[in-house]
């Protein structure tokens, strides 16, 4: 699994799962592709992170539930979206997001990940 991590996520938590998965292929929106996404329709950036093959984790539950909706219905494929909320691991809890995105990439990072869509469970750690 490649992640790109979008602006609601704290950028420190790239370096929080690299540390624990050296081999982890992770960015942040802000690096990525030098930083050209930055202010993009979330319909280009997921689009954009599709041909690299990379899983989008965000936080927006605003605009990103319906966009894959209109992906579906138009046969639009993405490379995968994680989503959390401050409900289930707050958004300023670095240690936490790392951990349950360590859990999942160590269960399910070898699968497929296109136009799938999961909602981030905290581990143990992460409560």
């Amino acid at each position: 699994m490649k992640l790109l991590l979008d602006v609601h996520v704290p950028a420190a938590v790239v370096d929080a799962l690299v540390r624990r998965h050296a081999d982890a292929d992770i960015v942040h929106l802000r690096d990525w592709r030098d930083g050209a996404c930055i202010g993009k329709e979330d319909q280009e950036i997921l689009a954009t992170a599709a041909t690299e093959g990379r899983t989008l984790f965000t936080y927006d539950l605003r605009t990103i539930p319906s966009l894959l909706r209109t992906f579906a219905e138009t046969n639009v494929d993405h490379a995968g979206v994680i989503f959390a909320d401050d409900h289930s691991i707050p958004t300023d809890d670095v240690g936490a997001i790392a951990a349950a995105l360590g859990a999942l990439w160590r269960e399910q990072g070898d699968e497929n990940w296109t136009n799938r869509a999961v909602f981030l469970r905290p581990t143990k750690r992460g409560k």
